[in-house]
């Protein structure tokens, strides 16, 4: 099964994603906040930086545009987002931190459940 589909326009949709519950507790996330990330994530592996819409990817959320740049504005916080003004308007990608932190997350541990 693939993560992304084709719609009649051609366009990539993505299917799912993953919310990585100890980093989600670890950095205090919203778990939309945390499948943020991880669409970002995905979506900038082939250049280094995703150059999707706030349209596109709040639509891929299922949240408003303008709670789409809350969850961005506490990623960008955070420091688990950079964000930057590019030829094809705003460039998102995760920092080092995000993907550090999800190279070594693994299963919660007993002693990690509440």
């Amino acid at each position: 099964m693939s993560e992304y589909r084709r719609e009649s326009s051609a366009r990539a949709v993505c299917r799912y994603g993953r919310v990585f519950f100890n980093l989600r507790r670890h950095f205090q996330l919203t778990s939309g906040e945390a499948l943020l990330a991880d669409v970002i994530d995905t979506l900038s592996r082939k250049t280094g930086w995703s150059f999707a819409s706030k349209r596109y990817l709040a639509s891929t959320l299922g949240v408003s545009e303008r709670s789409l740049q809350r969850m961005l504005d506490k990623l960008v916080e955070s420091g688990l987002v950079e964000r930057k003004r590019g030829r094809r308007g705003i460039e998102l990608r995760v920092t080092e931190r995000w993907s550090a932190a999800r190279a070594t997350d693994g299963p919660a541990r007993s002693s990690q459940t509440a």
